[in-house]
């Protein structure tokens, strides 16, 4: 006798399968190194930063820290670094019928401008190879940041 699954439970235990694919790759965690990470000094002189405007926030820069990894999980990435002052993902390469979609890097830098006010900038870099199917991540990630520290 064969018996179906509900759509629903099938839909569900698929949801479980693609969530467990968006992990951290392996079981590798993001380098959270503090002291040999990236300065303030160093972002302040990245081209991705240097005069460029940023978002503020008004909120200390612990907790945009803290928003900036999920903020990268939220659109596909894998955090591959967090540090005080700068956070990246990549987000993994998919082929599709024409074209491949993902193999993006974002990177998001951030600035204390005291105890309660952080500056940040988002940046998309985009790989050679498969420019075609890739997108700027960067209004996406700054949408999500701005959800996530109401």
């Amino acid at each position: 006798m064969k018996t179906k699954l509900p759509h629903t439970l099938v839909l569900s235990i698929a949801s479980m399968f693609i969530v467990a694919g968006c992990g951290d790759g392996g079981g590798k965690k993001p380098s959270t190194a503090q002291g040999n990470g990236m300065s303030i000094e160093a972002v302040q002189n990245n081209s991705d930063v240097k005069g460029k405007p940023p978002t503020t926030f008004a909120q200390p820069l612990a907790r945009v820290n803290e928003a900036a990894a999920r903020a990268l999980v939220s659109v596909g990435c894998v955090v591959k670094r967090q540090e005080s002052y700068f956070a990246s993902g990549f987000r993994p390469q998919k082929m599709g019928l024409f074209v491949g979609s993902g193999g993006e890097t974002v990177k998001i830098f951030m600035l204390p401008q005291g105890d309660k006010v952080t500056n940040v900038w988002v940046d998309t870099d985009l790989s050679f190879v498969g420019m075609a199917g890739q997108q700027n991540w960067n209004k996406q990630v700054l949408a999500e940041l701005s959800n996530l520290l109401k």
